[in-house]
C-alpha cells in the first residue's frame, strides 16, 4: 500500500549519486511544510542543506549529495519539485565498505507497535572499520551515526528559523490513522541494511 501524504506535508527524497553501484541512492524523510507557505523549492533546498550539514563528513568522497525531490500532498493527487542548489561531495576518505550495504537510522516516535516505526538508509557512509564480518556496526560507529542523524533532525527545525520543517513519519493507506506522526529522534541500528538495486 502507498504512503498517504496529507495536505501541508511533503516526502523529501534525498538523492545521492556516485560511480559505484546503481546510483542514484534515494533515502526519504517526511516533513511538515506549514512554514514553507507554498515555497516548496526553498523547502527542498533546506532539506538538502540540512542533510549535507549533518552527513557531509561521513559520506564518502566519491559520492555526491546531489538533490532533493519533494513530493507534496495537496489534496488533488499532489506533485513534486526539485531542489535547485548545487550538490555537495562527501568528505570521508579511506577504505569504504561495499556500496551494497548501508547504515540504517531508525525513526523514533511515541506511537506503539509497527505504526510508530520507520527507518532511513544512510547511503555511501559505511567505511570498512564501521562493520564487522557479521554485518554488525560497532558501538563507537553507531554512536557517531546516531549523533549525525540526530543533527539532521535538528537542522530541519533550526537551519532556517523562518522555515522550520518538522520531521514526520507517514502511514500507509488502510492504517487506523493516516495522520503523520512527529519523529522524536533517530537511532542507528546495530545491523547494516542491504541494498537491492536502489535504496528507497
Amino acid at each position: 500500500m502507498s504512503l498517504v501524504i496529507p495536505v501541508g506535508f511533503g516526502l523529501a527524497a534525498i538523492q545521492v549519486t556516485g560511480a559505484a553501484g546503481t546510483a542514484p541512492y534515494v533515502t526519504t524523510m517526511g516533513v511538515d511544510l506549514a512554514a514553507a507557505e507554498g515555497d516548496y523549492v526553498a523547502a527542498a533546498n533546506n532539506v538538502l542543506a540540512s542533510y549535507v550539514d549533518a552527513f557531509e563528513g561521513l559520506t564518502g568522497e566519491n559520492f555526491i549529495m546531489d538533490r532533493v525531490s519533494l513530493f507534496v500532498g495537496d489534496g488533488d493527487g499532489g506533485g513534486s519539485v526539485e531542489s535547485t542548489d548545487p550538490g555537495t561531495a562527501g568528505l570521508r576518505d579511506g577504505d569504504m565498505a561495499p556500496v551494497g550495504m548501508a547504515a540504517i537510522a531508525r525513526k523514533v516516535t511515541t506511537d506503539l507497535g509497527r505504526k510508530g516505526k520507520g527507518r532511513m538508509f544512510l547511503p555511501g557512509m559505511l567505511a570498512d572499520l564501521d562493520v564487522d564480518e557479521g554485518g554488525s556496526i560497532p558501538t563507537a560507529s553507531r554512536d557517531i551515526f546516531t549523533a549525525r542523524a540526530t543533527s539532521f533532525l535538528t537542522n530541519l527545525l533550526d537551519a532556517d528559523p523562518a522555515m522550520p520543517l518538522p520531521p514526520v513519519l507517514f502511514h500507509s493507506e488502510g492504517s487506523v490513522s493516516t495522520v503523520p506522526t512527529p519523529i522524536q529522534g533517530m537511532v542507528c541500528s546495530e545491523k547494516v541494511g542491504w541494498i537491492r538495486g536502489r535504496i528507497r
